[in-house]
Order: C-alpha cells, then structure tokens, then sequence
C-alpha cells in the first residue's frame, strides 16, 4: 500500500496512505493493549479467589463443610487460570 502510493510520487498521496496506516496499526496495538489488560485483570481475579480460599482452607475455626466448599472454589480458579493460560504458579 505504502509501496504504491510512493511509486506514484505523488506525496500528497503517501502523506494520506501513511497516516491511514499508522492509523490502523495504531487501532491494533490499542485492541491488543486491552486484551492484554483484560487478561492481567482475569487471571489476577483468580489469584484472589484462590487466596480467600486457602485462607478459609487453612482457618483452624472453619468447617468441614466451609473448607470443602472453598476447595471447590479453589479448584474452579485453578482450572480457570490454565483455561486462560494464565500462570499456573500458586504462591
């Protein structure tokens, strides 16, 4: 595009084709940065799920029935992280 629109020599032409260009690249590395962001957002809300439930997992005055029930939520955030490709790396 860039390559034809200097061919013509016309750089009023180029000038246009340039900044529909850089217009279009810059709309993607935009689109990218949020899906970046989303996922940095998606895969820290598991880290948050995961960290309440090992602290209920753990609590001494929790119940049987509490500790179970964090550790299916525990297991649906692990499984989730992986689903999202997000580390799987537990701390």
């Amino acid at each position: 595009m860039l390559r034809d629109a200097a061919a013509t020599g016309d750089v009023r032409e180029f000038e246009k084709v340039f900044t529909q260009v850089i217009a279009a690249k810059k709309g993607f590395w935009e689109r990218l940065w949020m899906r970046i962001q989303l996922h940095v957002a998606i895969c820290s809300n598991y880290d948050k799920i995961i960290g309440v439930a090992d602290s209920i997992i753990n609590d001494p005055n929790a119940s049987a029935s509490d500790k179970e029930w964090a550790q299916g939520k525990r297991d649906e955030a692990v499984a989730g992280k992986e689903k999202q490709g997000c580390s799987t790396t537990v701390s």
